[in-house]
């Protein structure tokens, strides 16, 4: 029987345009050119990821730990299609909630025997529920990494993670009944926590949110646009953190409302009604004007826009304020 058809890869030049194919065997070399591939990584229902060790006998990286999987998509192919093909080629599973993560990573890296890497590489993850049947041409062995393994991931004790978690460096959260804590994954990036992530979980923390919420919204929230995290491992942290100061003056505006509405219910005279509307309309009045004006000088329009509602209801409160007097 003869052989089929060598398998390609697609060429592409620095903005990620197919300009030709060339032959998977033969495209990593000295010199390899820019080429698609994929890198995915697979979660549980309990919320650990799936690590695998490269076969021994691959050209590239043999017998590394790397990531759930890794391929290239054939010309022509749906990339979410060639990443589906490929769990199945490489761990007998199929994929549940697959998810484009990370659109535009790029990485280099040379072999000790200079074999090069250049790939225009998209992230992706998914979760899975079918039984591991990984091929032995392609992977070694594999494991799935929980709490414990997110210690060994950043070369640190597992108390020194609890400790993180503690002084806000890293968020932890249930991610299933019945799971244990977990720290997401994509809070690491290359054996370290993600930059600028400890202090916006503390900028988030200081205005009483909690590591449920921090995470809720880093992974779900979809307004910069793209989610937070991925923001935040692209080195857009600036944009996080703004978005991250406008919701957090939004939720302490509305705690303080809270606080004064509470306050002025409970007040046994005409007099002290008249006096709390008078200390609170004073103070939330200078604090929104204080805030509003450092925050207006750095937000895009949007944000500014999401604004208008808060300046309206502080010029209702003014004016009720007025009339009492």
């Amino acid at each position: 029987m003869s052989p089929g058809p060598p398998e390609l890869v697609v060429l592409v030049d620095a903005d990620g345009h197919a300009i030709g194919t060339a032959p998977k065997a033969t495209v990593h070399h000295l010199h390899t050119p820019l080429h698609l591939a994929f890198s995915c990584y697979i979660f549980d229902a309990s919320g650990r990821l799936l690590l695998t060790r490269r076969a021994l006998g691959k050209l590239t990286w043999p017998g590394a730990w790397t990531n759930s999987f890794c391929g290239h998509p054939a010309p022509g192919e749906d990339i979410f299609d060639g990443v589906r093909r490929r769990a199945h080629q490489e761990l007998g599973i199929a994929l549940d909630h697959l998810q484009l993560t990370l659109p535009t990573f790029r990485y280099e890296a040379t072999m000790a025997n200079g074999t090069r890497e250049n790939e225009l590489c998209p992230v992706f993850t998914a979760t899975t529920s079918s039984e591991l049947r990984p091929a032995p041409t392609e992977v070694e062995a594999h494991e799935w990494v929980d709490w414990a393994g997110a210690a060994e991931l950043l070369g640190v004790a597992v108390s020194r993670v609890r400790t993180m978690i503690r002084d806000h460096e890293l968020a932890a959260a249930v991610p299933s009944p019945g799971a244990g804590q977990r720290v997401p994954a994509a809070f690491i990036q290359d054996g370290l926590v993600v930059k600028g992530l400890p202090g916006l979980l503390t900028l988030m923390h200081d205005n009483k949110y909690d590591d449920r919420e921090c995470i809720a919204w880093l992974f779900l929230d979809d307004d910069l646009p793209g989610r937070p995290i991925d923001a935040l491992r692209e080195n857009r942290g600036t944009e996080v953190k703004r978005r991250a100061q406008a919701m957090a003056f939004s939720k302490k505006t509305f705690d303080d409302q809270v606080t004064a509405a509470r306050s002025l219910a409970s007040a046994k005279s005409v007099q002290e009604v008249v006096e709390l509307q008078s200390t609170y309309a004073k103070s939330f009045v200078e604090s929104y004007m204080a805030e509003f004006g450092k925050l207006t000088e750095t937000f895009s329009a949007s944000v500014k826009d999401s604004m208008k509602p808060l300046n309206e209801r502080v010029t209702d409160l003014v004016e009720k304020f007025q009339d009492a007097r």
